[in-house]
C-alpha cells in the first residue's frame, strides 16, 4: 500500500468519523429536547435524562456510525483458525518468550546473560 492510498483511506475514515460523531451528538440532542419538551418535570430527574439520551444512542446512533463506517474498498483481512486444544498447547508451550508475559523475567535473564552468575544467588 502506498503512501498516496494511505493518506486517502484514514482522510476518509477521519471524515466518516466526525460525520458519526457529530450524528450522535445530534440525535442525542434532538432527543433530549423532545423529552423535555413533551414532559418538562423530568429535567429535575437525572436519571431519566440519561436513559433519554442514551437510548437513541444505542438505537440508531451507532447502527448509522457503523454503517458510515462500512467500506466496501478495504481489503479483507486475513483469518487464521485454531482450535481450542491449538489455542491450550500454543499457552502451556515451555519455548515460548517469557518477555512478553513477565518484563521483570526478561530483564533477569539478560542481568544473567551479562554478568556470567544467577540474579538471584547471593
Amino acid at each position: 500500500m502506498n503512501t498516496k492510498t494511505m493518506k486517502k483511506d484514514f482522510s476518509s475514515i477521519g471524515i466518516r468519523m466526525l460525520i458519526s460523531t457529530a450524528v450522535i451528538t445530534l440525535l442525542q440532542l434532538v432527543a433530549q429536547t423532545f423529552a423535555l419538551t413533551l414532559f418538562p418535570e423530568w429535567q429535575n430527574n437525572f436519571n431519566i435524562l440519561l436513559a433519554v439520551t442514551m437510548v437513541p444512542l444505542y438505537v440508531l446512533g451507532f447502527p448509522i456510525s457503523f454503517a458510515l463506517m462500512r467500506n466496501k474498498d478495504m481489503p479483507a483481512i486475513e483469518k487464521h483458525h485454531m482450535s481450542a486444544g491449538q489455542l491450550f498447547r500454543l499457552c502451556l508451550r515451555e519455548d515460548r518468550q517469557p518477555e512478553i508475559y513477565d518484563p521483570a523475567a526478561y530483564g533477569n535473564k539478560l542481568l544473567w546473560k551479562r554478568s556470567g552468575r544467577h540474579p538471584t544467588a547471593a
